[in-house]
Protein backbone atom coordinates (compact mmCIF):
# COMPACT_ATOMS: atom_id res chain seq x y z
CA UNK A 1 0.00 0.00 0.00
CA UNK A 2 2.50 2.74 0.87
CA UNK A 3 4.15 2.35 -2.58
CA UNK A 4 0.70 2.84 -4.29
CA UNK A 5 -0.64 -0.50 -4.69
CA UNK A 6 -4.31 -0.95 -4.76
CA UNK A 7 -6.97 -3.34 -4.89
CA UNK A 8 -8.20 -1.22 -8.20
CA UNK A 9 -5.02 -1.14 -9.17
CA UNK A 10 -4.51 -2.16 -13.29
CA UNK A 11 -2.01 -4.29 -14.64
CA UNK A 12 0.70 -1.52 -15.59
CA UNK A 13 0.52 -0.37 -12.22
CA UNK A 14 0.92 -3.95 -10.82
CA UNK A 15 3.91 -4.80 -13.31
CA UNK A 16 5.69 -1.36 -12.31
CA UNK A 17 4.87 -2.49 -8.44
CA UNK A 18 6.66 -5.91 -9.46
CA UNK A 19 9.26 -4.36 -11.48
CA UNK A 20 10.27 -1.65 -8.74
CA UNK A 21 9.69 -2.37 -5.49
CA UNK A 22 9.95 -6.19 -5.42
CA UNK A 23 12.38 -6.66 -7.92
CA UNK A 24 11.06 -9.42 -9.23
CA UNK A 25 12.51 -10.92 -12.65
CA UNK A 26 9.76 -10.15 -14.88
CA UNK A 27 9.94 -11.19 -18.11
CA UNK A 28 8.44 -8.27 -19.80
CA UNK A 29 8.75 -6.43 -23.09
CA UNK A 30 11.39 -3.35 -23.19
CA UNK A 31 8.80 -1.34 -24.17
CA UNK A 32 7.09 -1.51 -20.90
CA UNK A 33 10.40 -2.31 -19.20
CA UNK A 34 11.35 1.39 -20.27
CA UNK A 35 8.75 3.01 -18.75
CA UNK A 36 10.09 1.87 -15.12
CA UNK A 37 13.32 2.27 -15.10
CA UNK A 38 15.17 4.92 -13.68
CA UNK A 39 17.29 7.23 -15.66
CA UNK A 40 20.17 6.59 -15.60
CA UNK A 41 23.42 8.36 -16.37
CA UNK A 42 25.89 7.65 -18.97
CA UNK A 43 29.17 6.42 -18.63
CA UNK A 44 32.53 7.93 -19.36
CA UNK A 45 35.81 6.89 -19.40
CA UNK A 46 36.90 6.56 -15.84
CA UNK A 47 40.40 8.48 -15.68
CA UNK A 48 41.01 9.29 -11.60
CA UNK A 49 41.51 5.95 -10.03
CA UNK A 50 41.80 7.66 -6.77
CA UNK A 51 38.46 7.03 -5.30
CA UNK A 52 38.86 3.00 -5.79
CA UNK A 53 42.74 3.06 -4.05
CA UNK A 54 40.96 5.13 -1.64
CA UNK A 55 38.25 2.18 -1.20
CA UNK A 56 41.56 -0.12 -1.08
CA UNK A 57 43.10 1.48 1.26
CA UNK A 58 40.53 1.34 4.00
CA UNK A 59 40.46 -2.61 3.11
CA UNK A 60 44.30 -2.52 4.60
CA UNK A 61 46.20 -5.13 3.58
CA UNK A 62 43.98 -8.09 2.50
CA UNK A 63 43.22 -5.99 -0.57
CA UNK A 64 47.52 -4.99 -0.63
CA UNK A 65 48.42 -6.90 -3.69
CA UNK A 66 44.57 -6.35 -5.68
CA UNK A 67 45.88 -2.72 -5.52
CA UNK A 68 49.62 -3.39 -6.64
CA UNK A 69 48.30 -5.07 -9.53
CA UNK A 70 45.76 -2.06 -10.68
CA UNK A 71 48.16 0.63 -10.11
CA UNK A 72 50.59 -1.47 -12.34
CA UNK A 73 48.16 -1.93 -15.08
CA UNK A 74 46.45 1.40 -15.02
CA UNK A 75 48.13 3.08 -18.00
CA UNK A 76 47.66 -0.23 -19.81
CA UNK A 77 43.56 0.14 -18.75
CA UNK A 78 43.31 3.26 -20.11
CA UNK A 79 45.10 2.81 -23.51
CA UNK A 80 42.56 -0.17 -23.73
CA UNK A 81 39.80 1.92 -23.40
CA UNK A 82 40.96 4.17 -25.97
CA UNK A 83 40.93 1.46 -28.76
CA UNK A 84 38.14 -0.07 -27.94
CA UNK A 85 35.76 3.24 -27.09
CA UNK A 86 37.34 5.76 -29.13
CA UNK A 87 34.04 7.59 -29.69
CA UNK A 88 33.78 6.92 -25.32
CA UNK A 89 30.26 5.20 -26.88
CA UNK A 90 29.40 1.64 -28.25
CA UNK A 91 29.89 1.33 -31.88
CA UNK A 92 27.07 -0.75 -33.35
CA UNK A 93 27.66 -1.69 -36.68
CA UNK A 94 24.19 -2.11 -39.04
CA UNK A 95 23.04 -4.33 -41.64
CA UNK A 96 23.08 -1.16 -43.98
CA UNK A 97 26.85 -0.79 -43.55
CA UNK A 98 26.41 2.38 -41.30
CA UNK A 99 28.18 2.74 -37.99
CA UNK A 100 26.06 4.41 -35.07
CA UNK A 101 27.80 5.51 -31.45
CA UNK A 102 25.27 4.13 -28.60
CA UNK A 103 25.80 6.02 -24.89
CA UNK A 104 26.67 3.43 -22.59
CA UNK A 105 24.90 3.47 -19.21
CA UNK A 106 26.52 3.98 -15.67
CA UNK A 107 25.82 1.20 -13.06
CA UNK A 108 26.04 1.43 -9.41
CA UNK A 109 27.98 -2.01 -8.90
CA UNK A 110 28.27 -3.54 -5.52
CA UNK A 111 31.63 -6.13 -5.62
CA UNK A 112 32.05 -8.24 -2.50
CA UNK A 113 34.99 -10.08 -2.44
CA UNK A 114 33.83 -13.05 -0.12
CA UNK A 115 37.30 -15.03 -0.16
CA UNK A 116 38.96 -12.04 1.33
CA UNK A 117 36.63 -12.82 5.15
CA UNK A 118 39.40 -13.59 7.24
CA UNK A 119 36.99 -15.58 9.26
CA UNK A 120 36.98 -18.23 6.07
CA UNK A 121 40.98 -19.23 7.23
CA UNK A 122 42.07 -19.02 3.21
CA UNK A 123 44.54 -16.58 3.95
CA UNK A 124 43.76 -14.89 -0.04
CA UNK A 125 44.37 -11.55 0.65
CA UNK A 126 47.76 -11.37 3.11
CA UNK A 127 48.90 -15.02 1.76
CA UNK A 128 49.56 -13.67 -2.04
CA UNK A 129 52.19 -11.34 -0.89
CA UNK A 130 53.82 -14.59 0.59
CA UNK A 131 53.36 -17.18 -1.91
CA UNK A 132 49.74 -17.98 -1.46
CA UNK A 133 47.39 -18.52 -4.56
CA UNK A 134 47.03 -15.63 -7.26
CA UNK A 135 44.40 -16.91 -9.55
CA UNK A 136 41.51 -15.62 -8.14
CA UNK A 137 42.93 -12.12 -6.81
CA UNK A 138 44.36 -11.64 -10.62
CA UNK A 139 40.52 -12.81 -11.85
CA UNK A 140 38.78 -10.01 -9.12
CA UNK A 141 41.46 -7.41 -9.73
CA UNK A 142 40.72 -6.91 -13.68
CA UNK A 143 37.25 -7.31 -13.27
CA UNK A 144 37.41 -4.32 -11.09
CA UNK A 145 39.81 -2.44 -13.59
CA UNK A 146 37.87 -2.91 -16.02
CA UNK A 147 34.11 -1.43 -14.13
CA UNK A 148 36.08 1.33 -13.48
CA UNK A 149 37.71 2.61 -16.46
CA UNK A 150 34.77 2.04 -18.17
CA UNK A 151 33.24 4.73 -15.83
CA UNK A 152 30.60 2.84 -13.51
CA UNK A 153 30.24 3.36 -9.91
CA UNK A 154 32.09 0.53 -8.27
CA UNK A 155 31.02 -0.05 -3.97
CA UNK A 156 34.15 -2.52 -2.79
CA UNK A 157 33.22 -5.17 0.40
CA UNK A 158 35.77 -7.48 1.41
CA UNK A 159 34.13 -8.38 5.24
CA UNK A 160 30.93 -9.66 6.82
CA UNK A 161 30.84 -5.80 8.97
CA UNK A 162 31.23 -4.10 5.10
CA UNK A 163 28.74 -5.79 3.83
CA UNK A 164 26.70 -5.11 6.59
CA UNK A 165 26.42 -1.98 6.05
CA UNK A 166 24.19 -2.90 2.18
CA UNK A 167 22.37 -5.64 3.15
CA UNK A 168 19.50 -5.53 5.19
CA UNK A 169 18.08 -8.22 7.41
CA UNK A 170 15.28 -10.73 6.00
CA UNK A 171 12.74 -9.13 8.30
CA UNK A 172 13.78 -5.89 6.92
CA UNK A 173 13.42 -7.33 3.28
CA UNK A 174 10.13 -8.11 4.04
CA UNK A 175 8.52 -4.68 5.07
CA UNK A 176 10.66 -3.07 2.77
CA UNK A 177 11.35 -5.03 -0.51
CA UNK A 178 12.65 -2.22 -2.16
CA UNK A 179 15.70 -2.25 0.06
CA UNK A 180 16.65 -5.42 -0.14
CA UNK A 181 18.79 -4.14 -3.18
CA UNK A 182 22.65 -3.49 -1.55
CA UNK A 183 23.11 -0.03 -1.79
CA UNK A 184 20.43 0.19 -4.36
CA UNK A 185 23.34 -1.71 -6.53
CA UNK A 186 21.78 -2.43 -10.36
CA UNK A 187 24.54 -5.36 -10.41
CA UNK A 188 26.12 -7.58 -7.52
CA UNK A 189 29.38 -9.65 -8.09
CA UNK A 190 30.07 -11.60 -5.09
CA UNK A 191 31.66 -15.08 -5.40
CA UNK A 192 30.87 -18.30 -3.56
CA UNK A 193 32.05 -17.80 -0.02
CA UNK A 194 30.16 -14.33 -0.63
CA UNK A 195 26.80 -16.02 -1.91
CA UNK A 196 26.96 -18.25 1.83
CA UNK A 197 27.55 -14.93 3.53
CA UNK A 198 24.63 -13.27 1.62
CA UNK A 199 22.55 -16.05 3.03
CA UNK A 200 23.23 -15.97 7.03
CA UNK A 201 23.33 -12.22 6.49
CA UNK A 202 19.72 -12.16 4.49
CA UNK A 203 17.91 -16.13 5.00
CA UNK A 204 17.80 -15.82 1.31
CA UNK A 205 18.99 -14.91 -2.07
CA UNK A 206 15.28 -14.15 -3.46
CA UNK A 207 15.22 -10.69 -3.74
CA UNK A 208 19.18 -10.84 -4.88
CA UNK A 209 18.83 -13.16 -7.98
CA UNK A 210 18.80 -11.10 -10.82
CA UNK A 211 21.53 -8.50 -9.59
CA UNK A 212 23.86 -11.78 -9.01
CA UNK A 213 26.75 -12.37 -11.01
CA UNK A 214 29.33 -15.18 -8.75
CA UNK A 215 32.69 -15.54 -10.00
CA UNK A 216 33.40 -19.03 -9.77
CA UNK A 217 37.01 -20.12 -10.54
CA UNK A 218 36.32 -24.07 -11.51
CA UNK A 219 32.53 -23.49 -12.50
CA UNK A 220 29.14 -24.83 -11.40
CA UNK A 221 27.32 -27.37 -13.45
CA UNK A 222 23.90 -27.50 -13.37
CA UNK A 223 23.80 -30.81 -11.22
CA UNK A 224 25.44 -28.79 -8.52
CA UNK A 225 23.69 -25.55 -8.51
CA UNK A 226 19.61 -27.85 -8.00
CA UNK A 227 19.49 -28.71 -4.54
CA UNK A 228 16.31 -30.88 -5.25
CA UNK A 229 18.81 -32.94 -7.84
CA UNK A 230 21.92 -32.61 -5.34
CA UNK A 231 19.66 -34.18 -2.57
CA UNK A 232 18.14 -36.77 -5.22
CA UNK A 233 21.42 -37.99 -6.45
CA UNK A 234 23.59 -38.11 -3.10
CA UNK A 235 25.95 -35.44 -5.11
CA UNK A 236 28.80 -33.41 -2.48
CA UNK A 237 26.69 -30.82 -1.05
CA UNK A 238 29.40 -28.22 -0.72
CA UNK A 239 29.95 -25.47 -2.59
CA UNK A 240 26.45 -25.03 -4.65
CA UNK A 241 23.20 -25.43 -4.16
CA UNK A 242 22.17 -21.68 -4.82
CA UNK A 243 19.51 -22.42 -7.85
CA UNK A 244 20.76 -19.64 -9.92
CA UNK A 245 20.90 -19.64 -13.25
CA UNK A 246 24.11 -21.33 -14.53
CA UNK A 247 24.92 -18.02 -16.85
CA UNK A 248 25.46 -15.84 -13.49
CA UNK A 249 28.32 -17.93 -12.46
CA UNK A 250 31.47 -16.62 -14.24
CA UNK A 251 34.62 -18.87 -14.72
CA UNK A 252 38.32 -17.97 -14.70
CA UNK A 253 38.77 -20.71 -17.31
CA UNK A 254 36.24 -21.09 -20.79
CA UNK A 255 36.03 -24.93 -19.81
CA UNK A 256 32.13 -25.51 -19.54
CA UNK A 257 29.33 -23.62 -21.99
CA UNK A 258 26.99 -24.14 -18.96
CA UNK A 259 28.73 -21.02 -16.98
CA UNK A 260 29.89 -17.67 -18.48
CA UNK A 261 33.46 -16.76 -18.79
CA UNK A 262 35.38 -13.58 -17.63
CA UNK A 263 38.63 -14.49 -17.60
CA UNK A 264 41.51 -12.73 -16.51
CA UNK A 265 43.98 -10.61 -18.28
CA UNK A 266 47.58 -12.00 -19.79
CA UNK A 267 50.06 -9.85 -20.28
CA UNK A 268 52.16 -10.41 -23.79
CA UNK A 269 55.03 -8.36 -25.83
CA UNK A 270 55.23 -8.03 -29.30
CA UNK A 271 56.54 -10.62 -31.93
CA UNK A 272 59.27 -8.80 -32.85
CA UNK A 273 60.23 -7.84 -29.00
CA UNK A 274 60.22 -11.77 -28.18
CA UNK A 275 62.63 -12.20 -31.47
CA UNK A 276 64.72 -9.70 -30.62
CA UNK A 277 64.67 -10.42 -26.35
CA UNK A 278 68.04 -11.93 -25.99
CA UNK A 279 66.84 -15.12 -23.99
CA UNK A 280 69.19 -17.54 -22.07
CA UNK A 281 68.98 -20.96 -24.26
CA UNK A 282 69.63 -22.87 -21.25
CA UNK A 283 67.57 -20.88 -18.54
CA UNK A 284 64.22 -22.19 -17.11
CA UNK A 285 62.28 -20.51 -14.49
CA UNK A 286 59.86 -22.73 -11.90
CA UNK A 287 56.23 -22.52 -11.71
CA UNK A 288 55.41 -22.01 -8.06
CA UNK A 289 55.40 -19.43 -5.50
CA UNK A 290 56.19 -21.79 -2.08
CA UNK A 291 59.28 -23.56 -1.21
CA UNK A 292 57.26 -26.28 -0.86
CA UNK A 293 56.72 -27.07 -4.22
CA UNK A 294 60.09 -28.69 -4.73
CA UNK A 295 59.67 -31.18 -2.10
CA UNK A 296 57.17 -33.57 -3.71
CA UNK A 297 59.12 -37.06 -5.21
CA UNK A 298 57.52 -35.54 -8.59
CA UNK A 299 59.26 -32.48 -8.23
CA UNK A 300 62.72 -33.90 -7.38
CA UNK A 301 62.77 -36.30 -10.48
CA UNK A 302 61.67 -33.05 -13.04
CA UNK A 303 65.20 -31.08 -10.90
CA UNK A 304 67.21 -33.99 -10.98
CA UNK A 305 66.68 -34.08 -15.20
CA UNK A 306 66.61 -30.51 -15.48
CA UNK A 307 70.28 -30.53 -13.84
CA UNK A 308 71.14 -33.29 -15.83
CA UNK A 309 70.26 -31.80 -18.90
CA UNK A 310 72.49 -28.75 -17.95
CA UNK A 311 69.67 -26.25 -17.31
CA UNK A 312 70.43 -23.02 -15.37
CA UNK A 313 67.31 -23.37 -12.84
CA UNK A 314 65.81 -20.33 -11.77
CA UNK A 315 62.19 -19.87 -9.40
CA UNK A 316 60.24 -16.80 -8.07
CA UNK A 317 60.16 -18.81 -4.35
CA UNK A 318 58.68 -16.80 -1.58
CA UNK A 319 61.56 -17.20 1.35
CA UNK A 320 60.61 -16.57 5.16
CA UNK A 321 63.98 -15.47 5.51
CA UNK A 322 63.02 -12.36 3.85
CA UNK A 323 60.31 -11.89 5.99
CA UNK A 324 59.60 -11.45 9.70
CA UNK A 325 60.72 -14.96 10.11
CA UNK A 326 64.47 -14.30 10.02
CA UNK A 327 65.70 -17.35 11.55
CA UNK A 328 64.17 -20.08 9.08
CA UNK A 329 66.59 -21.74 7.52
CA UNK A 330 65.57 -22.01 3.80
CA UNK A 331 64.80 -25.25 1.92
CA UNK A 332 65.65 -23.80 -1.76
CA UNK A 333 68.55 -26.09 -3.13
CA UNK A 334 71.48 -24.07 -3.99
CA UNK A 335 71.60 -25.01 -7.75
CA UNK A 336 68.37 -22.72 -7.85
CA UNK A 337 68.69 -18.69 -8.21
CA UNK A 338 65.92 -17.84 -6.54
CA UNK A 339 64.38 -14.51 -6.72
CA UNK A 340 62.34 -14.33 -3.82
CA UNK A 341 58.78 -12.35 -4.08
CA UNK A 342 58.76 -10.03 -7.46
CA UNK A 343 55.97 -7.70 -8.56
CA UNK A 344 54.68 -8.44 -12.15
CA UNK A 345 56.72 -6.21 -14.43
CA UNK A 346 59.96 -7.90 -12.73
CA UNK A 347 58.08 -11.52 -13.07
CA UNK A 348 57.38 -10.59 -16.83
CA UNK A 349 61.13 -9.64 -17.41
CA UNK A 350 62.32 -13.30 -15.63
CA UNK A 351 59.93 -14.85 -18.23
CA UNK A 352 61.19 -13.53 -21.16
CA UNK A 353 64.95 -14.34 -20.12
CA UNK A 354 63.93 -17.81 -20.09
CA UNK A 355 63.39 -20.68 -22.85
CA UNK A 356 60.34 -22.50 -20.61
CA UNK A 357 58.95 -22.45 -17.41
CA UNK A 358 58.73 -25.36 -15.66
CA UNK A 359 55.47 -26.77 -13.79
CA UNK A 360 56.19 -29.29 -10.44
CA UNK A 361 52.56 -30.81 -10.51
CA UNK A 362 51.19 -27.75 -8.36
CA UNK A 363 49.70 -25.88 -8.82
CA UNK A 364 48.28 -27.41 -12.17
CA UNK A 365 46.93 -24.15 -13.78
CA UNK A 366 47.11 -20.53 -13.26
CA UNK A 367 47.47 -16.75 -14.94
CA UNK A 368 51.18 -17.48 -14.87
CA UNK A 369 51.25 -20.04 -17.19
CA UNK A 370 49.50 -18.44 -20.08
CA UNK A 371 51.83 -15.14 -19.25
CA UNK A 372 54.47 -17.63 -19.89
CA UNK A 373 53.06 -18.68 -23.40
CA UNK A 374 51.85 -14.86 -24.15
CA UNK A 375 55.95 -13.97 -23.55
CA UNK A 376 57.57 -16.38 -25.86
CA UNK A 377 58.75 -19.30 -23.00
CA UNK A 378 57.44 -22.82 -23.41
CA UNK A 379 55.46 -23.75 -20.65
CA UNK A 380 56.01 -27.66 -19.47
CA UNK A 381 53.49 -29.49 -16.63
CA UNK A 382 54.23 -33.25 -15.64
CA UNK A 383 51.88 -36.11 -16.87
CA UNK A 384 50.09 -37.74 -13.99
CA UNK A 385 49.56 -41.46 -14.46
CA UNK A 386 47.22 -42.23 -12.66
CA UNK A 387 45.38 -38.83 -13.28
CA UNK A 388 45.53 -36.90 -9.72
CA UNK A 389 43.25 -34.49 -8.69
CA UNK A 390 45.52 -31.76 -7.16
CA UNK A 391 43.11 -29.68 -5.68
CA UNK A 392 40.77 -32.42 -4.16
CA UNK A 393 37.53 -30.65 -5.50
CA UNK A 394 35.27 -32.93 -3.39
CA UNK A 395 32.77 -30.59 -2.10
CA UNK A 396 32.38 -30.05 -5.58
CA UNK A 397 33.35 -31.71 -8.43
CA UNK A 398 34.15 -30.21 -11.80
CA UNK A 399 35.65 -32.30 -15.00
Amino acid sequence: KSHGLRPNSSDCQIIEYLFKHEDVCTDISREISGNFKKHVAQAHKGVNFGNLYNQLDRCGEVCKWIARRIQENEVKWQRTYDKMFPHDEIEIHMEDGTVEHKPRSKRVILLHLGLLEEEIGLNFGKGALSGGPLGELVQWSDLISSLYVLGHKLILSWSKTTLSNYMTTSSTALEHCHLARPADADLIYTDVHGLQQMIKMTGSLAKLKCNLRVLDNFGTEPAYNHPGYVRKHDLPKGYGQFSLHTQQFMTQWPHTMDNSFVGFVVHRISADKIDAEKRVANRVLLYGKRESVLHSPEAKLILKVLREQKFEIHATLWNKQDDEEKDVISSIPDFITNHGYVNQSAFLDLLRTAKAYVGLGTPPEGPAALEAVANGAIFVQPRFRPKRDVYQQQLKPTR
